[in-house]
Parts: structure tokens; sequence; C-alpha cells
């Protein structure tokens, strides 16, 4: 697969280098030629366009190797609604979490994402790389996966939203903006009025940039962050132990949109 990506982009990226130096009808095959037994490595690579693949944060569900079934789970939870899936292993072997990222990337009709690991997410053929503070920074996950790859970062304080301000990234996650079990979180949450602040301060100079809050998510707090001006909200237990992870993900969606709702309203 991968060869024939490239075959083609040499083809066309030398079929544009001879058109544009307008060559007879008879003399472009000849051309063409010339210039793919010729082609500049560099020059090739940097005329190529990749299109990133579609992002959507509204569902965002983070889960890991804890899951008895993660291709299920995330079957049914994408069949919710869930709209981005993040792969989170903190202890696994490289080999394992590429298996592991694999089947979720052919189970899974959304994007998938690898919690810290560049990696992982490139060698798995995932959409892209989640990393926060002490990670990778987000300008070397971007150096690993590529420009067509989706790459998010953790932003937890007003200061690290200011330190990002130039950072390569596709999306940012604000949080914990509330209390929550699933994971070691040394911070105080930060509240709704916490997330509107930082949120505010990344769109001072990002308007566009998509913001995820997480931490602590249930159906009620999903709506009053979507009213606040979330783009999204990440979920881990609010999915994983609900027992009926399709019906959980619905609801969540809905209260999502609810909010959403009534802050275009208000």
């Amino acid at each position: 697969m991968l060869a024939a990506v490239a075959g083609l982009s040499l083809m066309n990226v030398s079929g544009e280098i001879v058109a544009s130096s307008n060559p007879g009808p008879g003399s472009f095959a000849v051309a063409l030629v010339d210039a793919i037994g010729t082609a500049d490595a560099q020059e090739i690579a940097g005329r190529i366009r990749v299109a990133k693949p579609p992002l959507d944060p509204r569902l965002y569900l983070v889960l890991g190797p804890g899951e008895p079934d993660p291709l299920r789970l995330v079957r049914a939870a994408t069949a919710g609604g869930v709209t981005l899936v993040q792969w989170r292993d903190k202890s696994g072997s490289t080999a394992e979490q590429v298996e592991a990222v694999r089947a979720l990337v052919a189970a899974s009709p959304v994007p998938v994402l690898v919690n810290d690991r560049a990696d992982v997410a490139r060698a798995a053929g995932a959409a892209g790389v989640h990393v926060g503070h002490g990670d990778l920074s987000a300008a070397e996950a971007r150096e690993i996966v590529g420009p067509a790859a989706i790459v998010g970062l953790t932003i937890h304080s007003l200061d690290e939203a200011v330190a990002a301000d130039n950072a390569p990234i596709d999306y940012a996650s604000v949080g914990g903006v509330f209390e929550t079990h699933s994971k070691v979180n040394p911070d105080p949450p930060i509240g709704i009025d916490g997330f509107r602040a930082i949120a505010g301060r990344l769109r001072q100079r990002r308007p566009a940039l998509p913001i995820v809050a997480i931490a602590g998510i249930t159906e009620e707090r999903a709506e009053a962050l979507a009213a606040a001006g979330a783009d999204g909200i990440a979920v881990i237990s609010a999915i994983t132990s609900s027992g009926e992870p399709g019906r959980a993900a619905e609801a969540l969606r809905q209260a999502f949109a609810r909010g959403q709702a009534r802050e275009t309203a208000s």
C-alpha cells in the first residue's frame, strides 16, 4: 500500500511539473518519463498535498488495555455517537501497543489516536497522537507523525495555554475540569469557570482551534460544558463503566447537543 501511494504521488507530482512547462501533446509523455527518472525526492515531498483525517471531537472516548473487549466497546460506542477514540496505554510494550491500535483502527469507523506514543501511532496507521506535558512535545510528535496526522495537546492552566500559542496542534484538551477516578491528577479540578478562562485564552490567538473538556464528565456536565463553549468532551468511565456503551454514548451526545443549542441561543 505504501509503495502504491509513493508511486502515485511521484507520477502525479511529476505530471504537475511537466504540465507547468507547457509541452506539446506529442512530447508530454516523453517529458513525463524524463521527469520521473530525474525526480528530486525533496521537491516531490514538498509538493505532495495530503489531507488530514476529519476531526470531530464532540464525543471523545479514551480507553486502554484494562478493557476486557476494547473492540466490542468501540464498535458499540461509535454506533451510539462517539466521534473520536484514543488508546491510552502507559505500560504495554511497543509491539503490544501497535497490535492493539491496529485492531482498533480496523474496527473503528472514526479516527483513532494514540496517547503519547507517536511511534506507535505511525506504525499502527492511527490518525494521530495526543500528548501531555511530560510526554513528547507537540513539535516532536508532529515531526514523527507528519503534517497529515492529528496532534492533540492537554492544557491544564493559563500558563500552559500561553505556551501553546505556536504549538503545531489540531485541538486542545482542557482540564481536568472535574474530579475523576479514571486517572491520577495531582492538580485540583479547574471547574467550568476555569475551563472557560483557559479556552478563552487559547482562542485569543487561535479562534478556530477545537477545544475539548476532560475529566469527570457526566450527562449533566456535558450539557453545561457545551453551553460554556466546549467543542467536545472526552470521557472514560462514563462509557466504559456503563454496561451499555452504545446507550451511554447516545445519552452523552444528546446532552452535549442540548448544551450547544443553549450556547448558540445565548
